[in-house]
């Protein structure tokens, strides 16, 4: 009897055992769920700041940036190029509307002896006053600037202002080595308006002036009108630098009366 009670006394303390380490199960299990759900909050706080970055980079919508992010795995560089692609198409569908508003920009050499004009133009004026819009001009008017141009040199009684090739300008490349056309259609896609260049011109002179004047200057080298003047000597010696800079002082305050006077003509006759 007393062997038999021993036995029993075992068993019990046997069970008594297991009972207690089926509960202490569940703690592991809670230890577990602590460290998925912090794992869960990195990957959810990792993923809003690939969200965040992508959405300055490509200035598309929180929802577009987040969808592309999704269908390609969370990887910035393809989920960019995917908005990018679907920027172009976007911006392709604004092209048939009609754009009337916008900014002309104007630079010049840094000899002071040629100067460009481009026109960018929006649907709104309030594209026209956006940042993003503004750079843009600036930055087609620098292209143009450095456009080659295959018309003979003008002289000191012929120098006018040469239309150049708008398709050439779109063809060509900004220093970050995007295209014109594609550094349009991006800002079109962000915009959500049409985006166009629709014209630029060139002038130079041998060995005059040319100077500048912008009307309604939204930023340096934008405005509303622009105004290009150019003074030459007339024996056809080249200006001083000292000369150039009393020059075009003088040819600045012609071109400002030009914009507001609009003559028609430089002679009576």
């Amino acid at each position: 009897e007393q062997c038999s009670a021993a036995n029993m006394s075992q068993q019990m303390m046997g069970t008594f055992s297991r009972l207690l380490s089926s509960l202490s199960r569940p703690a592991a299990h809670h230890h577990w769920g602590h460290h998925a759900g912090r794992a869960f909050a990195a990957a959810a706080a990792s993923h809003t700041d690939l969200i965040k970055q992508l959405r300055q980079r490509s200035g598309s919508p929180i929802s577009d940036v987040k969808s592309c992010l999704e269908s390609n795995s969370w990887d910035v560089e393809l989920a960019y190029d995917a908005l990018r692609k679907k920027g172009l198409a976007a911006a392709a569908k604004t092209a048939s509307r009609h754009a009337a508003d916008g900014l002309v920009g104007c630079v010049a050499s840094s000899n002071g002896r040629e100067a460009v004009i481009v026109e960018v133009n929006s649907e709104t004026d309030f594209v026209a006053r956006n940042e993003l819009f503004q750079k843009l001009v600036g930055r087609v008017a620098a292209a143009a600037l450095t456009l080659p141009h295959h018309t003979s040199e003008p002289t000191p009684t012929t120098s006018k202002a040469t239309p150049l090739s708008v398709d050439k300008l779109m063809e060509a490349h900004l220093p970050e080595g995007q295209s014109v056309a594609d550094a349009c259609a991006e800002v079109a896609s962000r915009m959500r308006e049409n985006v166009k260049l629709r014209r630029a011109f060139r002038l130079a002179s041998n060995y005059g002036c040319v100077s500048t004047y912008l009307h309604q200057s939204s930023a340096p080298g934008l405005g509303r009108i622009a105004c290009l003047v150019v003074l030459e000597p007339v024996d056809g010696q080249p200006l001083s630098q000292e000369t150039h800079q009393q020059v075009d002082a003088v040819g600045r305050q012609l071109a400002m009366h030009a914009v507001g006077m609009k003559p028609q003509f430089l002679k009576k006759d």
